[in-house]
């Protein structure tokens, strides 16, 4: 199968910024085959348990990334606004994680963060202890993986390819 993943993000006047995850480019034969075989997309609305919002950070529940399987990884914020990440399975079921090592210390702190998710369910992002920040992979099995660049002083994971 011949597709295309793309990402694209809109800025508005109010510095917000709208994303438009994983529309897939296909070959029109094939689009058509598929689009009769499969239900039409469905829009669905949920927040992280145990989410919190603050005036202050709008953001209770921030999905960032999406796969061919319907699942979907970001992060939310707690009562002190630090941020989680989470991934939701397409049955609606969510799971909740820090990476080891992660803390959050202050308010409005980044405890993990995920970035992307691919087809394999393997998630990249980034997550903060109490010196710098570090990249992870978490693959589907929940095992998390730290990582840094050598010479680094600090991380920070933008995304992840379809072999991780």
């Amino acid at each position: 199968m011949s597709s295309t993943m793309m990402t694209k993000t809109l800025n508005i006047s109010s510095g917000m910024a709208i994303f438009a995850l994983a529309m897939t480019v296909m070959e029109p034969a094939k689009a058509l085959q598929q689009a009769s075989a499969t239900k039409a997309p469905e829009f669905v609305s949920f927040d992280v348990p145990g989410s919190s919002c603050a005036k202050s950070f709008g953001y209770c529940t921030t999905p960032v990334a999406i796969n061919p399987d319907g699942e979907v990884t970001g992060y939310y914020a707690d009562a002190n606004v630090a941020s989680h990440g989470f991934l939701r399975h397409a049955n609606g079921e969510i799971v909740t994680f820090d990476a080891p090592g992660a803390t959050c210390p202050s308010y409005f702190s980044t405890c993990t963060q995920p970035a992307g998710i691919n087809p394999e369910g393997t998630i990249a992002g980034n997550y903060c202890d109490a010196v710098t920040c570090h990249g992870f992979l978490r693959p589907a099995d929940g095992t998390f993986t730290e990582f840094d660049p050598q010479g680094a002083l600090i991380t920070g994971v933008t995304g992840i390819n379809i072999k991780g």
